[in-house]
């Protein structure tokens, strides 16, 4: 059964009542160009197509026990160009397709336009701190894939440990300037040899799997 909370500009959808210290780690994932292909502003569930590759990544995490999160900007509420109604659609077509194999524990998404207006558009970190405490973050192991420098801009103010950066989607044109990210925000430290932090820029999600049976 999936469970919804409205808060405000904010939308929540859990299909899971487990509790992130029951799990391994956890991951978060942004939904449009990493879960399913950028189609700017989708509104319409015909033209969900998922992600080549994210069924085999969805299902590792779920075998590695991995609690599954996605979060993700959908400022087309805002602007009008779709509503809260057409985004379940998209969603829920999504979740059709991934099929009852894969296991998707929450689902947040932020409908503001700006960051000023709500702390959950990333790069703010309102949805990974809905999603579990600071505390979950610090003693489990964490994974984020994004394909846009907010993505990873949230992932390093949240002191996520594994940041992947996808070329899929937007990342292609984001590339240097989340290189650049990475960089001035000194999240891997060359002073630091004990630092669990772990940065990724690859291609694709297959790239991205070979990636995660190294490090899960």
């Amino acid at each position: 059964m999936i469970y919804r909370f409205r808060k405000g500009c904010n939308y929540e959808i859990h299909l899971s009542k487990n509790e992130s210290h029951n799990y391994k780690g956890i991951a978060f994932l942004d939904r449009d160009g990493v879960i399913i292909k950028e189609k700017i502003y989708i509104k319409d569930p015909n033209d969900v197509e998922l992600n080549p590759g994210i069924e085999k990544v969805l299902k590792y995490l779920n075998n590695s026990n991995y609690k599954v999160i996605i979060i993700t900007n959908q400022s087309g509420i805002a602007r009008k160009y779709f509503d809260w109604n057409q985004y379940l659609e998209v969603t829920n077509q999504m979740l059709d397709l991934l099929g009852n194999n894969i296991k998707i524990n929450s689902i947040y998404a932020c409908g503001a336009e700006t960051c000023e207006e709500c702390t959950w558009r990333k790069p703010g970190t309102g949805m990974i701190e809905q999603s579990c405490n600071d505390n979950i973050l610090k003693i489990k192991n964490s994974i984020l894939i994004g394909d846009k420098a907010s993505d990873i801009e949230a992932g390093i103010q949240s002191n996520i440990k594994n940041l992947f950066h996808i070329l899929t989607g937007h990342g292609e044109a984001e590339k240097e300037k989340v290189s650049a990210l990475i960089k001035s925000s000194e999240y891997i430290s060359t002073n630091d040899k004990n630092s669990e932090k772990l940065f990724y820029q690859l291609k694709n999600l297959n790239d991205i799997l070979v990636a995660l049976k190294k490090i899960i």
